[in-house]
């Protein structure tokens, strides 16, 4: 504790969507920094400039002198897919004006002694980049990674409010959606390869703080924040002030885990190495069913209640999986027709394979590829079946699967090999 405290804590602001209102956003902060600080630097998750069109007009007080930004402010793109004239003028790491610089697609940057992952996209409903997901779950992968300080995204995380008793989640928490259709699982993902100690998040214009979570036991806990959008309404909270000690500075020493902290939420906690207490149903237990009323009556909430092949699902049999790749996984069929008979399911919840997205269809192609070797070289072979649909629980639960079936080396005339 004594060592902390000695160490120099950085302090920072946080804020949400902005959608191009950028006078008000900078005048509550250079507000609150004039009132509260100095602070080190202002995050913006989500949409930052807003209609493409839009953007040259908001950021020309700025650029000419007549506004100023009042603390190093670094922004993301919602929406990479369709770059915003400033942001692609100004390129990853680009100064958009005095003080304002737009961080880029994906990437680590350190920010005040602080390591700060970031990614862009998810936005309004679009998509993320695979490339860009690509580049952070190789930083995750580098030798002597232990972890960031923050991530920063612009979705938030698939399945976050699991782990969490059903009467702890506020009446209020975004009222008019299926919570466990929002956000994206690979924002899920690298919010457990990362493993951020504070992970913000935008693009539902809604603030919620999430109970930390821990990926291990030994692990330091994880913090959720989801910011509002930039607006008038007082109520609506879109700037926090924030302060940690970088990671670097602790010396290798581990904060002791809050009180109320849960199990990682996320699945990919339980299905990867090293990791522990994630989301889905460990080997010997069967997680307990949510029970929250409004999505009983509606009937909604299907995929984390009924699908058997969703990793955040209390039915998914997380003991049969034999190994897990970026996009799918390969499992042993719950009920087999023969030996070894395996299932490739995509990861995230897919109805067919015409829905997949490229890098899907790539990797079920490359264990597709992997099964038969494995066979091959006990000179056995693979029958690989069409893929189909399978329905749990109703026409509209179904999450595409291709079986593996392995033929035996000599087949006895009228039976099953």
């Amino acid at each position: 504790l004594f060592f902390w405290t000695m160490a120099a804590t950085t302090r920072f602001l946080v804020a949400g969507d902005t959608g191009g209102d950028l006078a008000r956003l900078f005048a509550r902060v250079g507000a609150v920094n004039a009132k509260h600080g100095p602070f080190a630097f202002l995050l913006c998750v989500g949409d930052f400039l807003g209609a493409a069109d839009a953007s040259a007009a908001a950021l020309a007080p700025y650029l000419s002198g007549d506004a100023a930004v009042p603390l190093p402010t670094y922004v993301l793109a919602s929406r990479p897919g369709e770059p915003d004239p400033a942001l692609a003028a100004a390129g990853p790491g680009g100064e958009l004006a005095p003080q304002l610089f737009y961080l880029g697609s994906a990437g680590v940057a350190e920010l005040s002694g602080l390591q700060v992952a970031y990614l862009s996209g998810g936005g309004g409903g679009c998509s993320v980049d695979p490339a860009a997901v690509g580049e952070l779950r190789a930083a995750a992968g580098g030798a002597g990674f232990g972890g960031v300080d923050v991530l920063l995204t612009c979705a938030w995380p698939r399945g976050f409010y699991l782990k969490l008793d059903p009467s702890s989640l506020p009446a209020d928490l975004l009222p008019d959606k299926d919570l466990p259709e929002v956000g994206l699982e690979e924002v899920a993902e690298l919010a457990v390869k990362l493993r951020p100690r504070y992970h913000f998040c935008g693009g539902e214009g809604a603030f919620w703080q999430r109970p930390p979570y821990r990926l291990d036991a030994r692990s330091h806990a994880c913090r959720m924040v989801g910011l509002s959008r930039v607006q008038e309404d007082k109520k609506q909270t879109w700037l926090k002030a924030f302060g940690m000690v970088p990671q670097a500075a602790l010396g290798g020493a581990v904060p002791a885990q809050p009180e109320g902290t849960t199990d990682c939420p996320y699945p990919y906690a339980a299905l990867t190495a090293g990791g522990g207490g994630g989301g889905g149903e460990r080997r010997g237990e069967r997680a307990a069913k949510r029970q929250r009323e409004e999505w009983v009556k509606d009937g909604r909430g299907w995929i984390a209640e009924q699908c058997w092949f969703c990793t955040s699902s209390t039915q998914f049999e997380s003991h049969l999986v034999t190994s897990v790749g970026d996009e799918a996984y390969l499992t042993i069929a719950k009920g087999p027709l023969v030996p070894h008979h395996s299932l490739l399911v995509p990861v995230a919840h897919k109805a067919s394979s015409l829905d997949l997205s490229a890098a899907e269809a790539a990797e079920v192609r490359s264990y597709i590829s992997a099964v038969r070797r494995c066979f091959a070289a006990r000179g056995e072979s693979v029958s690989v079946s069409v893929t189909r649909l399978l329905a749990c629980g109703g026409r509209s639960h179904t999450h595409t699967h291709t079986r593996c079936t392995r033929l035996a080396r000599q087949p006895t005339r009228g039976t099953l090999p």
